[in-house]
């Protein structure tokens, strides 16, 4: 998991961070990353490639995530 603080968000951090990340798991031999996103995120991973699975209530209920995918 990670988070940009919203101070340094709008810097590109958090597409910097998601491409390291997706480098690493190609070395890795990852084919596919699954993740779980904010309603507020969810238009950012949709524009790196993600696309959406299901809408999911973790942590008992509190707050609507999104289930998404990417294949490497």
């Amino acid at each position: 998991m990670f988070i940009v603080e919203l101070l340094n968000q709008g810097k590109r951090l958090s597409y910097v961070l998601l491409q390291y990340l997706q480098e690493r798991a190609r070395q890795l031999a990852a084919t596919r990353i699954t993740l779980q996103a904010r309603e507020n995120a969810v238009n950012f991973y949709r524009r790196n490639g993600y696309e959406m699975i299901e809408k999911i209530y973790p942590l008992f209920g509190s707050f609507p995530h999104y289930l998404m995918a990417r294949q490497l």
